[in-house]
């Protein structure tokens, strides 16, 4: 995924001003829910094996919010 948003920043670069507003905030917060994975990521090598099922789930729903918000901000493309 991270690849695939610095594709977005690209293509927020190209957009209209009003597109490229829409795009930066919805790219923020992409970054936001990325960094958020991979703080939980750094998380998981401090884990004990007791805490590894809450970790995993947390990373989970994080991982999928962040995909869907991905995939929300691709539709809006022009």
């Amino acid at each position: 995924l991270q690849g695939k948003i610095a594709e977005l920043h690209k293509k927020a670069g190209a957009a209209s001003v009003e597109a490229r507003s829409e795009m930066q905030k919805a790219l923020q917060d992409l970054e936001r829910k990325k960094n958020e994975v991979r703080t939980q990521l750094d998380d998981v090598s401090q884990s004990t094996s007791s805490g590894w099922s809450k970790l995993k789930e947390n990373l989970n729903r994080t991982l999928d919010d962040l995909k869907q918000s991905y995939n929300e901000t691709v539709s809006k493309l022009p």
